[in-house]
């Protein structure tokens, strides 16, 4: 991959953090198909269980790219949070009552649900602090809400509202971490409450906010839990400071700390390596209070060196210790990198991991509930995603068709290239949602087509119709759909409807052009009955050879004798980066000009070398490879 312009991560604000725990999982294959935590195929077309929407340049280090929220209305729509705000209808179809086209320009970290349908997005504001923004059901602002829809809390210059929670009163609540503020260093969970209308509740903490130090130099909060008695707890952890600690602490319903929770309200562990990296927490569940022995324990899932070497799953009594009852000690290892943990109607721990969209489901004691998935894990197998809001379709509500039914709102089409190595920005948000519970047995189809491909060029894709037992249905007579959903591809040539005749046998061939350079999926599903279906997940699409050069990241103006430097980028011919390691030779319309020498370019992450242009006025630079000279760039430079 040929890329000399490098793109430095924006972090944004202390959200959300890659875990460091990766799945190494087998795809969800036909031998699990009869468990719990297959993707349902009344969602989305061609019976893939997922959806997609472009959003274009998604960074996943910026904290409001990602899909970063779930929420369910009670009609069965689903809300995905995150740089924008995009509302799905029940089977997975855009919602186009709702904003334009299904999305909403309102970005959020945290999001919640008022009970009158209002939607309540928690953000960064543009100088430091918390930014609350109110939608009305439809998408469009509610300017009847602070100032014109939105509301700022000035905190430390780094704090975000990542979390927020609404009151049965309908108060709302929002928490973020803190880290630099007036100039100098400190980590704090911070939190306000604000009235119904937007204003500050002064009745809680001081004037409306709470601070609570812990001297650390940044602070994340990644759970915000309310207890049936009014009562708050949040869960966070020191984030990229050292030492690295797991936060917890409990507010009293006006925003003074518990003094009976923990030490005088907070609870801390500290890594067993102290170093950055070693303890993150990455969400928290409360127990219900309905009378059980767990009423009002706290779940928290992320990792923490003095506990487990991986990630973990921690259960804290209502006073803040450890529950050693729980697993080892407090703790159970899981399986998976977790982002996000809910509790099913049963009872059951069901955790989104942030690789391939991944899910893990515990039994209420701690241990793996193996009629979820393949030993309670499951794995879309989709290289290139990234999982992060979880949610359990309520019991309650006028939709009960999909009731439990696991929701995980991420990112999706993660671009590959140079050198094989994803890049963190994502094409769109992705929503899938599982199955509770084993669906019926029923035939399905095979879905197998080569490793990997090349852009732009046709590949086969075999389609088998089989019985439950893996049998080919030689009198397969049905219609098939094909669906792209992974890859965001607008180009991509999929086969059209196609019915099986009786000279197939219940296998047909077909033609597929990709042109996107990514991990790509297909999903294929008869048009009448869509849980009769199959798919193929991980194929690599690579770019292919270099068609042209351009200039990026260049500047339009500099000063007469002053150096500069110049970032370039190879394409294929359908604007996929790709390899390049020639030789180019630079010229310039200045004759005065000082030029690199001609130089070969080993591939990643290099510039140019410095430029010099002295002779004012507009002034161009080309750059041509000097055995292709078809491979050409040129820009033009005012110099003044």
């Amino acid at each position: 991959m040929w890329l000399f312009s490098s793109r430095k991560a924006q972090r944004t604000a202390p959200a959300r953090r890659p875990s460091a725990y990766r799945p190494r999982l087998e795809a969800l294959e036909d031998r699990c198909l009869l468990n719990a935590g297959f993707l349902d195929p009344t969602f989305g077309t061609a019976g893939a269980g997922l959806v997609t929407t472009a959003i274009a340049s998604i960074n996943n280090s910026g904290g409001q790219g990602l899909g970063q929220r779930a929420l369910i209305q009670s009609d069965g729509k689903v809300l995905a949070i995150g740089g924008s705000t995009v509302r799905y209808n029940a089977d997975g179809s855009l919602d186009s009552s709702f904003g334009s086209v299904g999305i909403a320009n309102y970005s959020g970290i945290g999001g919640a649900l008022q009970s009158d349908g209002k939607i309540l997005l928690a953000s960064i504001s543009g100088s430091g602090g918390f930014s609350l923004t109110r939608l009305n059901s439809n998408g469009s602002l509610d300017t009847s809400f602070g100032n014109q829809g939105v509301v700022t809390t000035s905190f430390s210059a780094s704090t975000a509202a990542t979390q927020i929670v609404v009151q049965p009163n309908g108060k709302i609540v929002l928490a973020g971490g803190g880290g630099v503020k007036s100039g100098k260093s400190y980590g704090a969970f911070e939190l306000a409450r604000y009235n119904p209308n937007g204003s500050l509740d002064t009745s809680f903490g001081r004037q409306g906010e709470v601070t609570t130090f812990f001297g650390q130099f940044q602070v994340s909060t990644q759970a915000l839990l309310l207890q049936a008695n009014g009562e708050l707890i949040v869960a966070g952890d020191t984030d990229i400071s050292a030492p690295q600690e797991w936060l917890l602490a409990r507010y009293n319903a006006n925003g003074g700390l518990d003094t009976s929770f923990g030490n005088k309200g907070t609870v801390t562990i500290v890594s067993a390596s102290g170093a950055i990296g070693s303890a993150w927490v990455d969400g928290a569940v409360l127990y219900p209070n309905a009378g059980t022995p767990n009423d009002g324990k706290i779940a928290v899932v992320g990792s923490n060196a003095a506990l487990s070497s991986g990630p973990v799953l921690v259960r804290f009594n209502t006073n803040g210790s450890l529950d050693t009852t729980f697993g080892s000690n407090g703790f159970v290892p899981m399986a998976i990198g977790p982002f996000e943990v809910a509790f099913d109607s049963s009872g059951r721990f069901v955790v989104a991991g942030v690789g391939d969209v991944s899910l893990e489901r515990l039994n209420p004691h701690g241990t793996p509930d193996t009629t979820f998935g393949s030993g309670g894990v499951v794995t879309t197998g989709l290289p290139g995603t990234h999982a992060d809001g979880l949610v359990i379709y309520p019991t309650t509500g006028t939709d009960t068709a999909d009731f439990g039914k696991i929701a995980v709102v991420g990112a999706v089409g993660e671009e590959r290239g140079r050198g094989g190595v994803f890049d963190g920005v994502f094409d769109g948000f992705m929503v899938a949602r599982f199955l509770p519970s084993a669906p019926p047995s029923a035939p399905n189809f095979v879905v197998s087509g080569p490793a990997s491909a090349t852009a732009g060029g046709p590949f086969s894709v075999t389609v088998t119709a089989t019985d439950p037992n893996g049998n080919v249905l030689t009198n397969y007579a049905g219609t098939v759909d094909f669906a792209d959903l992974a890859s965001l591809d607008p180009q991509a040539a999929l086969p059209a409807n196609y019915t099986f005749t009786a000279g197939d046998q219940g296998v047909h061939t077909y033609t597929v052009t990709f042109y996107k350079a990514t991990d790509q999926a297909l999903f294929v599903a008869d048009t009448a009955t869509p849980t009769m279906n199959g798919r193929e997940m991980g194929l690599q699409v690579n770019p292919g050879q270099v068609a042209r050069l351009i200039f990026v990241a260049s500047p339009t103006s500099v000063t007469s004798g002053s150096g500069f430097y110049l970032y370039a980028e190879a394409l294929d011919a359908y604007g996929n980066l790709t390899s390049f390691s020639d030789t180019v030779h630079f010229s310039s319309s200045d004759p005065n000009a000082t030029l690199p020498s001609d130089e070969t370019y080993p591939g990643n992450n290099r510039n140019l070398g410095s430029f010099i242009l002295r002779t004012k006025g507009a002034q161009t630079i080309t750059m041509t490879d000097v055995n292709d000279p078809s491979l050409f760039s040129t820009i033009t430079i005012q110099v003044t």
